[in-house]
């Protein structure tokens, strides 16, 4: 009897427990590591409101939970949130896994990317997220979770957060608040956890441009990324994350490791770059200088390599090029340029016409995110998809 009501005791009090421990202002997947033996779990807390950054995980299948120990670290600028981070490695490609934090007792899901392609997989790819207000970026969110994508990628200019001049510091609520909503929204009607990856765009940097990571503290806080890098998903998927020259120079060293990185990987099937600046811009002149450079340095290795496709942001509004190569269409051995960036900007901006511009193959002042789909054949559909569900734009793409 005694034991019984002791055991009660302990029951009940780390019931309390549980349930007074604030919960955290937003839960995150990322990678660092390939995608479909990792996942990343970070999530963001009031500055003491949890003592540890460790978690619990299991697969779905197993009743047996492993525990394992992560790091945490303070936001910049004095804001007063910590954010934790714990790395999970040796999982199962393609399996659904379960995880709670400690001291939080709910319980949240996500899938591991598989590491062969033996049946479609879809992302999803935007930019220029919260600009203004946060209602068209919930609205965008809600509509990316119901495609059940397996992950995002964001295309820089989140939070619009960092200033042009450095008299500012960067307002770190705009980044709270857009990461509490990715948190809320981006969750599969199956309720799994959709993970994101990030570049950066010059509304992420004081100075906009040639800086350093330390002109951009909460994008490279928020995640974990050396600045560019590729993923590799099993023997089929490589992302190239690019920096189109706000903290890396996009000429010299950046440019050197992508031909490096695309040639050990000229053989995977899949590979698609993502990256802020457009190389083809649908708004912004041709000839602007930005652009210039981008396009004066990738696309030729991206023409090389034959890249399957390339994401662009920046302009605020929706664009797919021809297939270019050298310059000019080439529908057989071009590359692909889609986006500019509409994901939650408000408004969006009208771009030029087709007729205007002889890469354009496609435009619309639609805010939007691209759904792609990957097929065991290799090939590959792109869909534009607006803030009401609505498909504006598609594309087939036959294997490479």
């Amino acid at each position: 009897m005694v034991s019984s009501i002791r055991s009660f005791l302990l029951c009940f009090t780390f019931w309390i427990v549980q349930l007074t421990a604030e919960q955290p202002l937003a839960v995150y997947l990322t990678w660092q590591q390939a995608p479909h033996q990792t996942m990343t779990i970070q999530w963001i807390s009031p500055l003491g409101a949890q003592e540890t950054s460790n978690c619990y995980y299991r697969s779905a299948k197993s009743a047996l939970w492993n525990f394992k120990a992560g790091v945490s670290t303070l936001l910049p600028n004095g804001l007063k949130y910590s954010l934790h981070r714990v790395e999970l490695d040796q999982l199962n490609p393609d399996t659904e896994y379960l995880f709670r934090i400690e001291g939080d007792t709910k319980e949240y899901k996500f899938l591991t990317l598989p590491s062969k392609l033996v049946s479609p997989l879809t992302f999803a790819v935007g930019g220029d997220v919260y600009q203004n207000g946060l209602d068209p970026v919930i609205t965008m969110n809600k509509q990316v979770a119901l495609a059940s994508p397996r992950f995002v990628v964001w295309g820089g200019d989140l939070a619009y957060a960092a200033n042009g001049y450095f008299l500012f510091l960067e307002k770190g609520s705009r980044w709270l608040d857009l990461m509490a909503a990715w948190s809320k929204t981006m969750v599969t009607p199956d309720g799994h956890l959709i993970p994101l990856l990030a570049v950066i765009g010059n509304h992420e940097v004081t100075g906009r441009y040639d800086q350093t990571p330390a002109q951009a503290p909460f994008f490279y806080t928020l995640f974990p990324t050396p600045g560019y890098q590729t993923l590799d998903v099993g023997d089929y998927l490589s992302l190239f994350l690019l920096d189109s020259g706000h903290t890396h120079s996009v000429e010299g060293e950046q440019t050197e490791w992508l031909k490096g990185a695309l040639k050990v990987r000229k053989d995977v099937p899949y590979r698609f770059a993502f990256y802020h600046v457009p190389a083809y811009p649908c708004v912004r002149d041709y000839h602007n200088s930005r652009c210039t450079m981008v396009r004066k340095h990738w696309p030729p290795l991206f023409e090389e390599f034959k890249l399957t496709a390339a994401f662009e942001h920046h302009d605020h509004a929706y664009k797919r090029t021809y297939p270019i190569k050298e310059g000019r269409i080439n529908q057989a051995e071009g590359v692909l340029y889609l986006g500019d960036g509409a994901w939650g900007v408000n408004p969006v901006r009208k771009p030029r016409s087709p007729k205007s511009s002889w890469y354009l193959a496609k435009s619309a002042q639609e805010q939007h995110f691209i759904k792609v789909t990957l097929y065991p054949d290799f090939s590959t559909s792109y869909q534009a998809i607006n803030e009401k569900g609505t498909l504006f734009d598609e594309y087939q793409q036959t294997p490479r």
